[in-house]
């Protein structure tokens, strides 16, 4: 999916589900596809959320992606490093 941030700029989002963790995933997908075409986030999720017609619902995945980066914006860092 293609979002904007705050400032304009594009990026890239995908969403998943199974059993794979975000560091797998990314390494998979960096040996396998070109770097512009590697997501710049990655949001896991239980269940696809999906419209009446029972096709993947966009418009929840945007609200799911706002929240997981409001999240990531005001989340403390927990070591120095961070």
């Amino acid at each position: 999916m293609n979002s904007t941030n705050s400032n304009g700029s594009k990026y890239l989002a995908s969403f998943y589900t199974g059993y794979l963790n975000e560091f797998d995933l990314r390494t998979f997908l960096k040996g396998n596809l070109p770097a512009n075409f590697i997501p710049s986030v990655i949001v896991r999720l239980p269940d696809m959320p999906l419209n009446a017609n029972g096709k993947i619902d966009k418009y929840q995945l945007q609200s799911i992606l706002s929240k997981e980066r409001d999240t990531k914006l005001t989340k403390k860092p927990v070591t120095w490093l961070q």
